[in-house]
Order: structure tokens, then sequence, then C-alpha cells
């Protein structure tokens, strides 16, 4: 029965794990960055403390980057006054 409950979770967990992977792509995509730079989360501590401060505290390329247009609508490099 034990094992039953592992494959359980295991198929609930890779979902999730996936859905992860992606939405940390698309924030490194928003600062600029390849989706390959969630890797140096792998590089314990350094790189956990790094990915929290690039990936969740600063703001996204402001304007267009070469990853497609800014999801908060700026058009030109200055923010519009509601995002100040």
């Amino acid at each position: 029965m034990k094992a039953v409950h592992g494959y359980v979770l295991l198929f609930l967990c890779i979902p999730f794990l996936w859905m992860g992977i992606c939405i940390t792509a698309k924030r490194c995509h928003d600062r600029n960055k390849s989706g390959w730079y969630q890797l140096y989360g792998l590089v314990p501590p350094v790189g956990w403390v790094g990915l929290v401060i690039e990936l969740g505290f600063a703001d996204g390329t402001r304007g267009d980057n070469r990853f497609g247009p800014s999801p908060k609508g700026v058009v030109s490099n200055r923010v519009a006054t509601v995002f100040r």
C-alpha cells in the first residue's frame, strides 16, 4: 500500500515541478535573462540567495527585451506613473 502512495505522490509532484520551472523561466525572461539562469539555484547557498534577490525582489526590465514586450505595458524606457 505504501508503494501506491509513493507513485501517486510522484505522479502529482511532477506537474507541479514542471510548472515551477516554467514560471521561474518566465521570470528570468522578465529580467532579460535566459531560462537556464535558474540553474544557479543548484549552487547552495549562494545560488539560492542570488535567485531570491534577482528573481524575487528586483524589478523586471523596463520596456521590451529580447524575450518580448513588457508585461506591465511599458512602451518605452520610462515607466508609467502608475507603476512608480
